[in-house]
């Protein structure tokens, strides 16, 4: 049930995730899966910590391999690209940023979809570093004037649709 919350959360986006739809892909009734997860929210965070479950434990074999002996830093960057650049990643940003809502906003302000996917990608990249950042460091109020410096700046800036953009 939850790997096929996780490959309709991935395929059509949380705001295209039905429990019917998650039912069908899973061969279960909607009723059974009804009585497991109340609701759609219950359901998807329980599917993504499923997730992030699995990739500790990826980590953890990582970790303790012969490569992570010889080259850590390696083998460390090889669980990073996993978890960030991956499938995990991907149905974790669907939950807390619905990247499709959110290039739509961007299209009814005008701005380009390589544009929108630019200024998404960038900012998301910024705000993730600094709540890594926070974990020992805690600016709540310089973080917030750093982006809000880095907002005027973006939106000043002139785009020609170049840049990277959202898969």
């Amino acid at each position: 049930m939850l790997n096929a919350t996780i490959d309709v959360l991935i395929d059509r986006g949380y705001n295209g995730l039905t429990t019917k739809e998650v039912s069908v892909r899973a061969g279960f009734s909607n009723g059974a899966l009804v009585h497991h997860y109340r609701t759609k929210a219950e359901l998807v965070i329980a599917a993504t910590e499923q997730v992030y479950d699995r990739c500790i434990e990826n980590g953890k074999k990582i970790a303790s391999s012969e490569k992570a002996k010889k080259h850590p830093l390696q083998a460390y960057i090889d669980d990073c690209l996993h978890v960030y650049l991956g499938w995990p990643f991907l149905a974790a940003v669907e939950v807390l940023v619905p990247a499709r809502t959110w290039l739509a906003a961007f299209a009814r302000a005008g701005i380009s979809h390589g544009d929108a996917s630019f200024l998404m990608m960038t900012t998301l990249n910024m705000i993730r570093g600094m709540g890594i950042n926070s974990l020992w460091q805690k600016d709540l109020p310089h973080y917030k004037k750093l982006l809000r410096e880095w907002a005027t700046v973006a939106e000043a800036g002139a785009f020609d649709g170049r840049h990277c953009e959202l898969h």
